[in-house]
């Protein structure tokens, strides 16, 4: 498991712990790219091109698009910095992000 930050440290993100995710070095990449988000109700949301791909290889991601994500302690995750990701690192940055 890997601290991914949610605002970057290269992008004055702070080194606490609701400015951070936990997860496996795959999923941390394809954040740090931009490829997946949190939307403020904490529903995981794949960017658009990787859910239009029909490349299998492309879209491994699709699957957990609008799932619900589960956290085993009540989440202290910044829906600030959350916001901030998705304006600015998130693919989809232009869309927007309504409650499932």
């Amino acid at each position: 498991m890997e601290a991914a930050h949610i605002v970057p440290r290269s992008k004055r993100g702070a080194n606490i712990t609701s400015n951070g995710l936990c997860l496996c070095p795959i999923h941390h990449w394809a954040f740090d790219r931009g490829l997946w988000s949190l939307d403020k109700f904490l529903v995981i949301k794949i960017a658009s091109t990787i859910r239009n791909n029909t490349n299998e290889q492309a879209n491994w991601l699709d699957g957990f698009h609008d799932k619900k994500a589960i956290f085993t302690l009540k989440p202290r995750i910044s829906i600030e910095a959350l916001d901030w990701y998705r304006r600015n690192i998130f693919l989809d940055a232009d869309d927007e992000i309504a409650p499932s």
